[in-house]
């Protein structure tokens, strides 16, 4: 229907995110971690990949690197970056193959991108110098992005230097580095976009739209604050060029 009755004909790209233990009986990334094998991370992506063919896109790995126990460590593999980019990397390429596309394979999402991972609510305020977010938070990105070539990112919920990670500019400038030659997308946190305007940094949604959109997040999961509102910014911008 997407593709024959739209008018765009643009096909459906579904996508989830599960925990391993809960639905494969495989060990989470922090365990695969302790491993020291690379080789664990490949294996075990494949072995989900192949389960999970009804989507093309599963919200794996998680790249961040955590340095509190209190923090939402258990999906990551944790506090050492050289160690969490060799994991990660390896998750991608058992995700998503030789290249994206591969049969039997899936799209993989590297999140969040950046800085997810210290102590944490959802939505709590990390402060991070520019060379601590290079040397400790990016290699994992990088190490997916560059050399294992992901398909997707996702941005991260909390504020990076009180400027919430969905409409962060600096880290869209800071990510472009570890995005050389990045041909995909990137995609928010559930909710994100929306939450832009709930925790005060948007005006409303219209302006949520516009600063994430501008961050350089490409697709708003579960909000719908791009479906309903980048039209109408997009009109007000014109408009405003125009004038």
């Amino acid at each position: 229907m997407a593709v024959e009755q739209s008018r765009l004909h643009i096909p459906l790209l579904f996508g989830t995110g599960c925990d391993p233990r809960l639905s494969y009986h495989l060990s989470d990334s922090f365990a695969l971690a302790a491993s020291w094998t690379r080789g664990c991370g490949e294996v075990q992506a494949v072995a989900r990949a192949s389960e999970r063919l009804w989507h093309q896109l599963d919200f794996s790995p998680m790249v961040d690197i955590a340095r509190d126990a209190v923090g939402s460590i258990i999906e990551g593999a944790g506090e050492d970056p050289f160690l969490g980019a060799a994991i990660a990397g390896a998750q991608v390429r058992g995700f998503q193959g030789a290249e994206m596309g591969s049969p039997g394979h899936v799209l993989a999402c590297a999140k969040h991108f950046a800085g997810y991972g210290g102590p944490m609510a959802d939505a709590i305020m990390i402060r991070l110098h520019s060379r601590r977010i290079a040397a400790q938070r990016l290699p994992p990105t990088v190490s997916c992005g560059v050399e294992a070539g992901v398909g997707t990112f996702m941005s991260a919920y909390m504020d990076l230097n009180d400027v919430p990670a969905t409409g962060n500019r600096f880290l869209a400038r800071t990510g472009a580095a570890a995005r050389v030659d990045f041909r995909g997308f990137v995609v928010s946190d559930a909710n994100a976009v929306g939450d832009l305007a709930t925790h005060g940094f948007a005006r409303d949604p219209q302006d949520a739209a516009f600063r994430a959109l501008t961050a350089g997040v490409n697709m708003d999961m579960a909000s719908r604050t791009y479906l309903e509102h980048l039209r109408l910014w997009s009109k007000t911008a014109v408009s405003c060029r125009g004038h």
